[in-house]
């Protein structure tokens, strides 16, 4: 199951900030013995150019889908929601 976690504003435009961000989620997968795979990225359509919005998607097995969704506020990526 794909699984979007939204990167903090304050990390978008800095690669190193951004890549620890998805480390600290991968390395939390490894601590609780979750199969969690990092897929892609992931930008709004609708995007300009100082737009912050920025996702980062997960390949999350769907027996822990809840519990990852639950910890990192993530949303299903194949859910269209129009708040984001």
């Amino acid at each position: 199951m794909k699984i979007r976690v939204k990167i903090p504003e304050e990390f978008v435009g800095n690669k190193d900030k951004v890549n620890t961000f998805v480390d600290d989620v991968l390395l939390w997968g490894l601590e609780t013995e979750m199969d969690i795979i990092f897929y892609n990225w992931y930008h709004p359509k609708d995007r300009t150019r100082n737009d912050k919005r920025l996702w980062a998607v997960f390949s999350v097995e769907a027996d822990y889908s809840y519990m990852f969704s639950l910890k990192w506020g993530a949303t299903l990526h194949k859910k269209q929601q129009r708040d984001l």
